[in-house]
């Protein structure tokens, strides 16, 4: 039955609990490290694919870093839906472990990498036009 003025509806909220209150402020700071850290790598891996990459494939190489973001993605949807995990610590820590592994592996490879310069020929008498000088620092 509707009341007397057809244009309103009064209704009542009635809340048993009032739930836990945690201000949006709280996660400025984890935006904020979050973007710091992934400008820091966007900005070391492009400046270091289009140094130490041959002039030709420097695009090339711009892919493959989107293809490893893209794969990396991947594998987290994969992995959060075939492990189950009780607890969200236990979660953070199986990423925070995979993060490790892969900062060991990266301190490795880039302790064993010999750095590479190329250099833009002008004359004619080189075909592709470029030189590669190999520099070991």
């Amino acid at each position: 039955m509707l009341p007397e003025n057809r244009w309103f509806i009064e209704s009542e909220l009635y809340a048993t609990d009032r739930g836990n209150y945690l201000h949006i402020v709280w996660q400025v700071p984890q935006y904020l490290c979050m973007v710091i850290a992934e400008v820091t790598f966007i900005v070391t891996t492009v400046e270091f694919s289009y140094t130490q990459a041959p002039p030709r494939i420097k695009s090339f190489v711009s892919a493959c870093y989107s293809l490893t973001q893209s794969i990396g993605n991947l594998l987290v949807v994969i992995s959060v839906s075939a492990l189950s995990f009780n607890n969200q610590v236990h979660e953070y820590l199986f990423f925070a472990g995979i993060m490790l592994v892969d900062t060991l592996l990266l301190v490795y490879l880039g302790s064993n990498y010999k750095y590479k310069s190329f250099e833009q020929q002008i004359d004619d008498d080189c075909n592709d036009g470029f030189n590669v000088n190999k520099n070991t620092k």
